[in-house]
């Protein structure tokens, strides 16, 4: 249900740094799309800290027709008034908010797809900072809205005064269904889709069970319906590192040690679960991705070589030569 803006208040409620972005927006992109409808979709979750430099940075957009829609998940800060009064010193734009379904991250920004409306969706976190060109970029490189496609991309990585600390991993095979079924090359903080991928989503949407993140299943989905995904190898904004991430950026060597950690505690194996149950019901998958799909489910519980048989025919891969080690490994251990 919607839940009122209400008046402005006019009090600063927390200190905060102010971003450096402006110098590091190039120039040049096409002005493609130039009167399209952006919506940005943003979960809020006691977000005070960092909330209003994202906002600013929305404003601050080359690309200035977007809306803003806001799920609130069970706030208890000052978050809210935040955005009541972002939205009263900016009357002319659609800023509105709804009450989220508290039951975390994942589900709140599934919520938030029911109300796509724009050509192009994009999802946005509460503590991000954008860079200037991030919506025009995105548009720049998207099909129309009635074409499903998606783009992501890397990330700027700060810390919590926005100090750098050096650029999220950087993948460079095509994105892919097999690639989608092991791993997620996408934050749901850098996507931008059109109105058709967010159509597929939001039937698919319908099937989920359990879900780990929002961002992974939406690769999987799209890539396995046939859509166009696109990765962006040019930062489009700041992603903050700090103690209250629910996921990091996952560029170090502990990184890559927790990965193996899961995958012989069998966090792997139960992600691979939900995948299967939460793509098997899904009509708009390919025929091929549909094969691929019965492929990885039988391979799980087949013997060593009909598993290998079967992981092959599932076409699954990973973006760097040592995670495609790792996989393999486990593959052979049976641990996915």
């Amino acid at each position: 249900m919607a839940m009122p803006i209400g008046s402005k208040t006019s009090k600063k409620l927390l200190p905060r740094t102010r971003p450096r972005w402006r110098a590091s927006c190039p120039t040049g992109f096409p002005r493609r799309h130039g009167v399209a409808k952006v919506t940005i979709l943003m979960g809020l979750f006691n977000g005070e800290c960092f909330l209003q430099d994202q906002l600013d940075s929305f404003v601050a957009q080359t690309h200035e027709d977007w809306e803003l829609i806001v799920s609130d998940d069970g706030s208890t800060d000052a978050g809210l008034d935040i955005l009541r009064t972002f939205a009263a010193d900016h009357p002319n734009r659609n800023i509105r908010l709804i009450a989220g379904p508290q039951q975390g991250v994942a589900k709140n920004f599934l919520y938030l797809l029911g109300s796509a409306r724009g050509d192009y969706i994009s999802f946005a976190d509460q503590d991000d900072v954008w860079l200037p060109h991030k919506i025009a970029r995105a548009l720049a490189q998207l099909p129309d809205p009635q074409i499903p496609a998606l783009i992501c991309g890397r990330t700027r990585l700060v810390d919590e005064n926005l100090n750098e600390l050096g650029l999220s991993q950087l993948f460079t095979q095509t994105p892919s269904f097999g690639n989608a079924l092991v791993e997620n090359i996408g934050g749901g903080n850098t996507m931008v889709m059109t109105q058709a991928a967010a159509d597929l989503l939001n039937k698919a949407r319908a099937h989920v069970q359990a879900l780990a993140v929002h961002d992974w299943w939406a690769y999987q989905v799209l890539t396995g319906c046939g859509a166009q995904v696109i990765y962006d190898p040019e930062p489009g904004l700041l992603y903050r590192q700090h103690s209250q991430n629910l996921i990091g950026g996952g560029r170090s060597s502990k990184v890559f040690l927790d990965r193996m950690r899961r995958v012989f505690i069998g966090q792997v194996a139960q992600w691979a679960d939900q995948t299967i149950a939460n793509l098997t019901p899904v009509r708009d998958l390919t025929a091929g991705n549909r094969a691929r799909l019965t492929a990885f489910s039988k391979a799980r519980g087949a013997s060593m070589p009909n598993r290998i048989r079967l992981m092959r025919q599932s076409g699954i891969t990973r973006q760097k030569l040592i995670d495609r080690m790792a996989l393999w490994a486990a593959v052979l251990w049976n641990r996915i």
